[in-house]
């Protein structure tokens, strides 16, 4: 056996070099994994957002498309009674215009 110091030191430079190597060889792996993974959450946290907004955009746009039929619904009642509304009044109106337009009728 070789008991030489300076055979000795060599000896332990290779194994803790060995040692160094195989440690920045498993830090580099597990750095990777860890981009590996947290590439994975951000691309599932994205997805998650995209069809959380999707159906939030949805539900806005059926409210709205409710909220524009009520409207609708409101104004088409609104004009039917305005119309019968008017009708009534019309021959009230009709004869107004009438005799603001016509002259006089001539007395006997």
């Amino acid at each position: 056996m070789n008991t030489d110091p300076l055979s000795e030191i060599r000896r332990v430079e290779r194994s803790v070099s060995m040692a160094v190597a195989d440690a920045r060889s498993e830090a580099a792996t597990a750095i990777a994994e860890a981009k590996r993974r947290a590439e994975q959450l951000i691309a599932e946290a994205s997805a998650r957002g995209q069809t959380a907004a999707e159906q939030r955009y949805q539900d806005g746009l059926a409210r709205a498309r409710d909220e524009a039929e009520k409207i609708l619904g409101d104004g088409d009642g609104r004009v039917a009674a305005l119309r019968r509304q008017a009708e009534t009044h019309l021959p009230a109106a009709v004869d107004l215009v009438m005799t603001m337009v016509l002259p006089p009728p001539e007395e006997g």
